[in-house]
């Protein structure tokens, strides 16, 4: 997995996405524990929360029309200024009725995020060569995995020792060097798009911004790999958004375990998801990633449901580890399929369509984790992800053994995978 830090372009994309994700986990702990510190009110943090969610849902999609008409590496560069420059107001944030600037950073600084994942996601197959897509995202995965178990425990610690003004400090430096990683990235010509050059003004400017939105949604419906990614990761998003809300629940009232306890379950997750990502680069050798994707939704769900049931706290830090191990396979390969899948004109739309799904189903899942869990139970409604994620497997199966049956998979190399999608001048998607 770590070979394809050998592409120098890509190495620079990832240590300084290691850098800026790390920073980034820091401020997510630093933040809301700040404006309850300030506040004394669970609204008003979780109104943090909520600004931060909006964004994802409203623009993910438009955003990626915008990855696809700009200069990728440019668009990157640029967001990762504006947020090192956005979160400097926040040192003067001293009281309640200052929480205001708060929330505005973290809705824009949102806002200007939805803009660069697309950007990128899209950017990574220019990079990076084809048979080294899933060790690169594997290797993201990685990262995911350590700066969500760094970040926190770094933000905690400084906050508590140095303050608020320290963690801001050091996010918006850790952008700036991130933009300087991003602008030793050179693109390789024979992979690089042609952004759209603005001819025009108004009305039409945004008539032809709609249009292109429109085509990137019409690639997901009419390719039948692409909407079968989409079907499958609509359905685990609902379990994910179950989980959040009433994992946390799960744990103090029917396990009542403490704080301490809490955070070894957390930590033996985050344990699982570095070692499927180790794992990842080795496993996708002799297991496709269609494979992959209902072979993990499918034993994850039934990881989930092992959980609800299950009151001996050593097997439930054991469950917890395995399930990150299995996830990382089953979201990295979705995501290398879209890349694989999808023409470098198109990929950013894509992908922000992709985002907008996984954002939308998410807070489905929360709404239903918050109206039916003290009615049910958590350990009933649990069971439900468990039995979300095991259907997300089996609907990708089917999806694969409906498309073997078709003739809508090639055989390469003793494995089934679906043809790359083909475009025609008139830029509508040929099966």
């Amino acid at each position: 997995m770590f070979s394809v830090l050998r592409h120098r372009n890509f190495l620079f994309l990832w240590v300084g996405q290691l850098l800026s994700i790390i920073a980034f986990w820091m401020l997510f702990l630093a933040l809301p524990f700040y404006v309850h510190e300030i506040t004394g009110s669970s609204l008003a943090t979780g109104v943090v929360f909520f600004v931060q969610t909006l964004p994802r849902v409203l623009l993910s999609s438009f955003a990626g029309v915008l990855a696809d008409r700009w200069d990728r590496k440019k668009v990157m560069i640029l967001t990762d200024i504006i947020r090192a420059v956005l979160i400097i107001p926040i040192f003067w944030v001293q009281s309640a009725d200052q929480v205001w600037i708060i929330y505005v950073f973290a809705f824009v600084g949102s806002v200007v995020a939805q803009i660069f994942e697309p950007a990128k996601n899209a950017l990574i197959p220019n990079i990076v060569p084809k048979e080294h897509l899933l060790a690169a995202n594997g290797l993201n995965a990685l990262s995911d995995a350590v700066t969500r178990l760094v970040g926190p425990l770094l933000g905690g610690a400084i906050l508590n020792t140095l303050g608020l003004g320290s963690v801001i400090m050091i996010n918006s430096f850790a952008y700036i060097v991130s933009a300087l990683f991003l602008s030793l990235i050179i693109i390789p010509r024979s992979t690089k798009s042609k952004p759209v050059v603005e001819t025009q003004s108004g009305l039409s400017r945004q008539m032809s911004i709609w249009r292109e939105w429109r085509d990137g949604l019409q690639i997901v419906r009419a390719n039948f790999a692409i909407s079968s990614i989409f079907i499958t990761i609509a359905v685990a998003m609902v379990a994910e958004g179950i989980l959040n809300v009433l994992v946390v629940v799960f744990v103090r009232n029917v396990l009542q375990l403490n704080s301490i306890e809490w955070s070894l379950v957390l930590t033996a997750q985050g344990f699982g998801w570095l070692v499927g990502s180790f794992l990842l680069g080795y496993v996708g050798r002799y297991i496709t990633q269609l494979r992959l994707i209902e072979l993990s939704a499918l034993s994850t769900g039934i990881i989930i449901l092992l959980i609800a049931h299950t009151r001996s706290f050593p097997l439930i830090i054991c469950l917890f580890g395995i399930a990150g191990t299995v996830l990382v396979g089953f979201y990295v390969s979705a995501q290398t399929l879209l890349q694989s899948q999808v023409s470098d004109v198109y990929r950013g739309r894509v992908f922000g369509a992709y985002n907008t799904t996984q954002s939308s189903l998410l807070l489905v899942g929360i709404g239903i984790a918050t109206v039916f869990g003290d009615w049910l139970g958590s350990v009933f409604v649990i069971s439900i992800a468990g039995c979300c994620y095991a259907l997300a497997g089996i609907l990708s199966f089917i999806i694969r053994r409906q498309a073997h049956n078709n003739g809508c998979l090639q055989q390469n190399e003793g494995h089934e995978s679906f043809p790359p999608v083909q475009y025609g001048k008139d830029s509508e998607v040929k099966q």
